[in-house]
């Protein structure tokens, strides 16, 4: 069981969701390393609650999911992932999207792939809080392009910002 202690704990935050990707790599890595991977879907569930860390490991308590989902180690997974996702603010997203330029000696299906993946949380066909697709492109260029960034992070952080409330 020392070889568990391996998997570096969830670090709750803002990076969180990024932290989890990592932690259930790391996990899923173990798991098969350890010949633990065909065990019951009770039993790895268990394995993750016991190395997801206290502070996640808290969160998972306040949530009071039902001993069916706490006891599936699929359903776990998703119920964790979701409550650890960020709620959705298009602008911010957008902002992500507009800003990701191809890396040195990235390849093109690699970049392609970035911004799609970047695009889907974007919503671009939604007309979101009143605002047309005309305004949004306005709104995220001007956003975009502030010199002031502690002003561009706070308008960042407004999940309903619209051209009209800049």
């Amino acid at each position: 069981m020392d070889k568990l202690r391996s998997v570096d704990p969830v670090q709750l935050g803002d990076n969180q969701i990024n932290d989890w990707a990592r932690f259930e790599q790391d996990f899923n890595i173990l798991l098969l390393a350890n010949e633990l991977d065909e065990k019951s879907t009770k039993v790895k569930a268990a394995i993750l609650l016991s190395l997801v860390g206290k502070p996640l490991k808290l969160e998972v308590q306040k949530w009071k999911l039902e001993a069916a989902t706490l006891e599936n180690y699929e359903a776990l997974k998703t119920k964790i992932r979701e409550k650890l996702q960020p709620s959705a603010n298009t602008t911010y997203a957008t902002f992500r999207f507009r800003s990701r330029v191809r890396l040195p000696g990235e390849d093109i299906d690699a970049y392609i792939a970035a911004k799609q993946e970047l695009a889907q949380a974007c919503k671009f066909s939604e007309q979101l809080n009143g605002d047309t697709i005309e305004d949004r492109m306005v709104k995220d260029d001007v956003l975009l392009n502030l010199r002031d960034s502690d002003f561009q992070t706070y308008l960042l952080r407004d999940k309903k910002l619209t051209l009209q409330s800049l």
